[in-house]
């Protein structure tokens, strides 16, 4: 995350700063169920991954929670973080 994305305007996060960005995205994404999540791709090294695109309304919620820990230009940068990533593991 740190080492394949441009931060810029923004500092790139810190080690602590990420970890404690992916515990906000376990937490918003942990109530999805995984069979309704729409799976559009299987992952070609485990059979018991699929990933699928966030809805809005889970991007919303994840921004949301990281509206409270990070700065303006740290949220634009994560911002555009899940907008180029838009596929997760289910």
């Amino acid at each position: 995350m740190k080492l394949h994305f441009s931060w810029a305007p923004a500092a790139p996060l810190n080690e602590d700063q990420i970890s404690f960005f992916i515990a906000l995205f376990r937490e918003s994404v942990c109530a999805v169920d995984p069979c309704s999540a729409g799976a559009s791709e299987d992952s070609e090294t485990d059979e018991n991954v699929s990933y699928c695109e966030l809805s809005s309304d889970v991007v919303d919620d994840l921004m949301g929670r990281c509206n409270r820990h990070f700065s303006r230009a740290e949220l634009t940068a994560l911002r555009r973080f899940i907008d180029g990533h838009p596929k997760v593991a289910t």
